[in-house]
This record gives structure tokens, C-alpha cells and sequence, in this order.
């Protein structure tokens, strides 16, 4: 009987270890994620600079390694700027850490989604970003690579307030219904 009592309490203790690390992985491998800065340094006719920080959440109680990313930023199906490292970075258990995203964003390869873009800014309507890509991480000893297909966030819920263009635009706007008013029109 003592026997039987000993392995079932083994058992029991085994489970729960189990239990408990494949949870621990599992909450490793969901990061949580939002945009903590979005930057456009410099517009030309052609194209544009841009900076993205995006803080991600370590959600497990364990000490994991971000060995190397790969991240797409989309919009609308056109892709707005890349993020890529190989530098490891040590994530403590249940906090954060920062990625940076440099790109240039070219007009003309985006198309009708440039029009759709500043289309949207105009209209004070949120700018939605969809991330697709790849984070190798390491995690007690297991190297696994995370996959993020698709996952949206908002960007922005008014860009032309955030990069201080909205008082230059209402300006504009108020010129041109001025101009055309007297047709009736109004933008």
C-alpha cells in the first residue's frame, strides 16, 4: 500500500511540474505587444522616414532569450517598414522589452494604399497595422520559434494630430472651401 501511495504521489508531483513549465512555456511563447512610439522623421515627394518602438511583454515567470526577429509592419496588404535583429536580448520574467523598427516607406510601390493612408488621416479615422514575421526564442534551455501571422493593433487613432499636422490642414481645408464655396462645394 505504501508502494502504491509513494507512486501516486510521485505521479501527482511529476503532473503538476509538468503542468506548471508547459504553462510557463506557453505564456513565454504569447507575447503581448503595442506600438509605445511612432515616428514619421522625414516626408519628400517620394517617400517617407519612419521610426516604430514596439514594447513587448514577457508574460511568463521565467527569464527568456530573444535570440533574433524578423517583423513585417503591414497596412492594408502593403508592407510599411521591416524590423530585424540577430542582437540577443535577455527578457526578465513578467516585463517588458523594446523593439526598434526603421524603415522607408516608398510611395510609389505602395500604389492606392498610399491614397487610402492619407485618405484615412484626413478623415481622422485610426491607422491599423497588422504584424507579420518570426521571433526565435530561448526558453530554460528550449530554442522555439514564434510565429505571428496577422496579429492588428492601431497605430494611431489620429495621425495628423500625432505628427502636429492637423491645425495646418483644418487651415488648408477652411482655404479651399473658402475658394470653392461659392460653387456650392465643400470639402
Amino acid at each position: 500500500m505504501k508502494k502504491i501511495l509513494l507512486i501516486g504521489g510521485l505521479s501527482s508531483i511529476g503532473y503538476a511540474f509538468y503542468y506548471f513549465f508547459k504553462k510557463q512555456l506557453d505564456l513565454a511563447l504569447s507575447f503581448t505587444y503595442n506600438i509605445k512610439n511612432f515616428e514619421v522623421k522625414e516626408i519628400t515627394s517620394k517617400d517617407a522616414k519612419v521610426k516604430a518602438t514596439i514594447q513587448v511583454k514577457n508574460n511568463s515567470s521565467f527569464e527568456i532569450e530573444v535570440i533574433n526577429y524578423d517583423l513585417d509592419f503591414i497596412h492594408k496588404n502593403a508592407k510599411l517598414i521591416n524590423a530585424k535583429s540577430t542582437r540577443p536580448i535577455r527578457v526578465n520574467a513578467d516585463s517588458n522589452f523594446d523593439i526598434q523598427a526603421d524603415g522607408l516607406v516608398n510611395f510609389k510601390a505602395l500604389g492606392s494604399i498610399a491614397f487610402d493612408l492619407v485618405k484615412d488621416a484626413f478623415a481622422n479615422k485610426p491607422i491599423n497595422i497588422k504584424v507579420n514575421g518570426s521571433v526565435k526564442v530561448k526558453f530554460i534551455g528550449f530554442v522555439q520559434t514564434v510565429e505571428i501571422q496577422g496579429d492588428e493593433f492601431i497605430v494611431s487613432q489620429n495621425l495628423l494630430e500625432d505628427l502636429s499636422l492637423d491645425d495646418d490642414v483644418d487651415k488648408g481645408k477652411a482655404k479651399v472651401n473658402k475658394i470653392i464655396g461659392f460653387l456650392g462645394l465643400k470639402i
